[in-house]
């Protein structure tokens, strides 16, 4: 067969099997069902250009320096500096509708490629990984193996990745697509505030509602590497995979191996780029718990109490929490023995007899009468040099030793891969969930790697694959605790961590304004169901800026709602509002978590906006936010998408009166009754609010009326 075709409902990506290795010589659009394929020999003819070979390469699915590919190779490495160039034939082939396997053979390096590409019929998401063999009879020392290279087409010339830093995630920027290759590397032993594993290309000017998009992402918590290229030939190119570091991979002989998956997507718009890649999740990645019980809303007691933990004033912020609709209540840091401040008792994970004399049943059994279910924090990973664990065990502890044990928040890291460490982790974890009735862990990891070693050699890529597996053992042992992946907020976000993890802390701001951002950044490849997102103090604790509660609540309302402040401190008119927040984000969480997000695109650029959309588009909400003073001579016009365009709909605020409290004139007469209008007038012309004010914000609701 000389080509092979995957289709979805959307796209379709051929192959051609001609060559010594495999090319994907279309992705995009879905071709029709009888198109002969045949086409393609005349189509993908090339001439032959001056002064390159007399046989030109071009880009294969495994782009390799031995044949003459002159742009970045997606295998390096060698055996004491010899078998470093690669030539590899299409030994093996297992087509299916779904999927492909390609094994690819070097004999003259010994080397094996096993390339996996799945097609997911239903988002139109690709998941690609290659599997690499060390067939010789000596070590191979791997330098680089991507999980997949994509072949972008010759109209992409814009680029949007990622930048961020800590209580800052999720910020995006877009450049021109690169002469030559841009590199972006993340070293720092998970997924970073800096380098999110992600992307999104296109022609200049694609937005949310248009324009080809291809996304792309990798499924890997520690170091990653993105390559994006355009060789002087005109040839694109995407690659994802592990950042190795020197001699963290060597294959004996027989060895192999297993790259990370990436995962990509073709559609029309970043908003149905997400689409697909929130359906996939749903699918395929995220536990059944997230799909099978509504998103519980949460009480975290950090921003409260901090490390001063008293059981009367945390059993009557547990009274308050559920007088007001709380359905969850999480004890976080401070708990546990000598806990007095972050610079001691990590690794002692028992209460501390001080603060919890008769140990946390008390309060658990509290919290349970209140109607709540109990949740726990522990950043399990990590050892204070002050500590009971560290002096007993100091040698527990990631290193590179005689180099300096650099801590990070007063912390060291524990070196997971020891069999003793990891069986000590999950004695504590196991013992409290046995002894208590915990449903939920917050598991924190509030540093990057420094000195990562053990025994001399690197230890990030066994750091990770271990950390996996005790979260695995966990689960396996108590299959109904939920977890939230945090790290010091949203430094380990990606799709491997979240099969076995149930919400993300996505940042530790809660400052509403800077939220608007990192919501919108992280919302591009994850759904908004485990999207952590709480109602912090009026006063933000990472940025000093004072917000009101209307602003803060409705930022927070779209994601896994939570709260983060002291209760205590509210007034009658505040605790009636939130109140009212929370009864109506639990009257439609099966809308705001099932539907299809999207972003909106106001047309005054000081504004930023969601749409939840029911699949069968019967009814939706939308928030609209002021983040800034509206912009000299900005519409107060908004427009609406995503709703069945011959649909009459009926649009009114869903937090009637929160409007009247910011405006400072008149609102719209249509608040009153309603506005009644077709989904393809709310898209296209759309409506006028009013949000003079910087930092206010609305909901509203739009419900399909019966013809």
């Amino acid at each position: 067969m000389a080509y092979h075709r995957l289709d979805g409902q959307r796209t379709s990506l051929v192959f051609d099997l001609r060559g010594a290795v495999p090319v994907c010589c279309y992705w995009g659009s879905r071709l029709a069902d009888d198109l002969p394929l045949s086409a393609f020999d005349q189509l993908h003819w090339q001439p032959k250009p001056p002064a390159v070979l007399d046989a030109p390469v071009g880009l294969t699915l495994l782009p390799e320096n031995g044949r003459g590919w002159w742009g970045q190779p997606a295998l390096r490495g060698s055996r004491a500096g010899r078998h470093w160039s690669n030539a590899f034939t299409l030994a093996e082939s297992d087509l299916g509708a779904a999927a492909v396997r390609f094994t690819l053979v070097d004999a003259a390096a010994q080397l094996t490629v096993q390339l996996r590409l799945d097609l997911d019929r239903v988002t139109d998401v690709l998941r690609q990984r290659c599997v690499l063999i060390n067939t010789g009879t000596r070590d191979y020392h791997l330098e680089w193996c991507a999980a997949a290279t994509f072949p972008l087409p010759p109209e992409v010339n814009e680029i949007l990745m990622f930048e961020g830093r800590w209580a800052k995630e999720f910020g995006v920027r877009r450049q021109p697509f690169p002469t030559g290759a841009l590199i972006q590397d993340n070293t720092r032993g998970r997924t970073s505030h800096a380098a999110f594993p992600g992307a999104v290309v296109g022609r200049q000017g694609f937005d949310e509602s248009g324009g080809t998009v291809y996304g792309f992402h990798l499924g890997w918590s520690g170091n990653h590497r993105t390559i994006v290229e355009r060789t002087s030939e005109g040839w694109r190119q995407i690659q994802l995979g592990e950042r190795l570091m020197p001699g963290e991979v060597i294959l004996g002989p027989g060895q192999r191996y297993l790259s990370p998956s990436a995962y990509a997507c073709c559609a029309e718009g970043m908003n149905e780029l997400s689409v697909a890649f929130h359906g996939y999740m749903r699918a395929h990645i995220l536990p059944t718990q997230v799909a099978r019980t509504p998103r519980p809303v949460q009480y975290n007691t950090w921003e409260a109490v901090y490390f001063d933990h008293d059981l009367t004033v945390l059993k009557a912020l547990a009274s308050r929490a559920a007088a007001l609709g709380v359905e969850r209540f999480v004890l976080d840091d401070g708990w546990f023995s000598g806990r007095t401040d972050d610079g001691r008792a990590l690794g002692d994970w028992t209460p501390d007899p001080m603060k919890y004399p008769q140990g946390l049943a008390p309060l658990i059994d509290h919290v349970n009468r209140c109607g709540m279910t109990f949740g726990l924090w522990a950043e399990p990973e990590m050892v204070s040099p002050d500590s009971d664990l560290y002096r007993r065990h100091p040698e527990w502890a990631l290193n590179l030793d005689p180099l300096p044990r650099a801590t990070g928040r007063h912390q060291l890291v524990l070196d997971l891969s020891l069999p003793a460490v990891s069986d000590y982790l999950f004695d504590r974890l196991h013992a409290l969930l046995v002894a208590h009735p915990i449903v939920y862990l917050k598991w924190d990891m509030n540093r990057d790697l420094t000195t990562a070693g053990h025994d001399g050699r690197p230890a990030h890529h066994d750091q990770v694959t271990s950390l996996y597996a005790l979260i695995d053992r966990l689960r396996q042992a108590h299959p109904d605790v939920e977890i939230e992946t945090c790290a010091s907020g949203g430094a380990r976000v990606d799709f491997e961590i979240l099969k076995r993890t149930h919400r993300v802390w996505i940042s530790d701001s809660n400052d509403a304004l800077e939220r608007q951002q990192i919501q919108r950044g992280f919302s591009l490849f994850f759904p908004p169901e485990i999207m952590g997102c709480h109602v912090g103090p009026t006063h933000s604790h990472t940025s000093g800026r004072t917000l009101g509660l209307d602003f803060r609540g409705i930022t927070a309302f779209g994601g896994h709602l939570g709260l983060e402040l002291d209760l205590r401190t509210l007034r009658r008119g505040e605790i009636d509002d939130l109140k009212a927040l929370i009864a109506i984000h639990k009257a439609h969480r099966d809308l705001l978590h099932g539907g299809r997000h999207l972003r909106l695109m106001p047309l005054d650029p000081q504004r930023s906006g969601w749409g939840a959309v029911a699949l069968d588009r019967r009814e939706a909400i939308y928030a609209l936010m002021q983040v800034e003073t509206p912009a000299p001579g900005a519409s107060l016009r908004v427009t609406l998408p995503g709703l069945a365009p011959q649909t009459p709909y009926r649009v009114k605020p869903l937090l009637p009166g929160v409007e009247t409290r910011t405006a400072r004139t008149p609102t719209p007469p249509w608040y009153a009754e309603g506005l009644l209008a077709t989904g393809e007038l709310l898209a296209k012309a759309g409506l006028h609010v009013a949000l003079p004010n910087p930092a206010s914000g609305m909901l509203l609701k739009a419900v399909a009326e019966e013809t």
